[in-house]
């Protein structure tokens, strides 16, 4: 994964542009709201890639803290100076922070790339102050009328405009085996409160193709 990862840095922001038509920075707006509607004191901003999702929370006022498992990725986002306080390399699975560290977590478009995501939310929730909330952004399978058209343009153009773009076609070729193995946008909301999150809601985008999750971790 880190060395696709490598590969995909120096056009990823370009091309995740002109595929997501335009959306993801927008999607990345509306999560970050959600992220600082409490005014937290810390935010952790986990697999931030070049760093838009912590951006996002920086221009909202938030103190970041971003994490990611590829160094090609984080020297972008020093480069792009993404408004995070620390840029550090490491996984979500393993994160380097004391329990209860952070007021608020961030991950957008990245828990499709776990084989499970136990680990990574059990991670989330052992780093977050009680109280504190978890906002992920993530593709989902989009309301029936859209799925045929989602599907279609995300097996056959996706991997084309990444090709184009500069990006390597078999990186996005991924994209549909993920999404349809991916769990649904209600059965993700059931897996947060497995892992002890509460307070879980969603919010569908795009027709369903993006949605938007959190979650608090209890006090006391």
């Amino acid at each position: 994964m880190a060395e696709m990862f490598r590969h995909l840095a120096p056009s990823y922001d370009r091309i995740n542009r002109v595929i997501s038509l335009g959306g993801d920075l927008r999607w990345r707006r509306w999560a970050a709201d959600e992220a600082m509607r409490s005014k937290p004191g810390l935010v952790l901003d986990l697999a931030t890639g070049t760093g838009k999702m912590a951006k996002a929370v920086q221009l909202r006022g938030g103190k970041v803290v971003a994490v990611d498992l590829s160094p090609g990725m984080l020297d972008i986002a020093r480069k792009k100076e993404c408004g995070a306080t620390t840029l550090l390399l490491g996984h979500v699975l393993k994160l380097p922070f004391q329990d209860n560290s952070f007021d608020a977590l961030t991950i957008a478009f990245a828990l499709r790339d776990f084989p499970g995501l136990a680990g990574p939310f059990r991670e989330c929730y052992r780093v977050l102050r009680p109280g504190g909330k978890l906002v992920c952004l993530e593709l989902s399978r989009p309301r029936r009328w859209a799925a045929l058209l989602h599907h279609l343009y995300m097996k056959r153009a996706v991997p084309t405009i990444g090709w184009w773009l500069g990006g390597r076609a078999k990186d996005y070729r991924f994209l549909p085996h993920s999404v349809a193995h991916f769990p649904a946008a209600p059965e993700l909301a059931r897996l947060l409160e497995s892992a002890g999150f509460r307070q879980v809601h969603f919010r569908r985008l795009a027709a369903g193709a993006v949605a938007i999750h959190c979650g608090c971790k209890e006090n006391g």
